[in-house]
């Protein structure tokens, strides 16, 4: 799949821009949260592992939240990049993705702590706390150990790789209930 272009479905997602408010109302599609790191695999690298991730978001069968902090991170990183060397063609792709269809969120703060050992990882477990049901997904162990503790509150961590059976399995209870 050529990421470049934008595939059916194609909609004003990235036109949501909340603050502190709520999703339950707007959208029932599934949420999910992507680390910096997942984001660069998806659009940058495109990792082949990532297939199913990556045409769900391009075709607005879920819906990706970014916090304003981890659009700053994001940003930072392929700055960061670029200066090393690496094609801005690249950073356009990804800036591409992220206006098409990422939703921007400024969340509000959330008093659902678990905290990640991490400090830069934390505001994604952040934004995903006060997401509730939703999905957040990273590479980093720091933020895969807090699993089971984030579950308790709402929060469903996974492995980028993880995701296409959990979703699978999700959309099937879903057919059954």
């Amino acid at each position: 799949m050529n990421s470049d272009h934008c595939t059916q479905g194609c909609d004003a997602t990235s036109a949501i821009v909340l603050s502190g408010g709520s999703l339950q109302a707007l959208d029932s599609r599934p949420r999910l949260v992507l680390d910096t790191n997942v984001i660069l695999a998806l659009w940058w690298f495109e990792d082949p592992n990532l297939g199913a991730l990556r045409e769900a978001v391009v075709s607005s069968h879920i819906l990706w939240i970014i916090g304003n902090d981890g659009e700053a991170e994001l940003l930072h990183v392929m700055q960061r990049r670029m200066e090393v060397g690496d094609d801005a063609e690249h950073a356009d792709r990804v800036r591409r993705w992220v206006d098409l269809r990422a939703v921007r969120l400024a969340p509000a703060p959330t008093q659902l702590h678990v905290r990640c050992t991490d400090a830069d990882d934390q505001k994604f477990i952040d934004l995903g706390l006060h997401l509730g049901d939703a999905v957040l997904l990273s590479r980093d162990r720091a933020v895969l150990r807090l699993r089971r503790h984030a579950a308790r509150r709402g929060l469903t961590i996974l492995r980028p790789e993880e995701w296409t059976a959990w979703h699978a399995s999700r959309q099937a209870q879903r057919t059954i209930d």
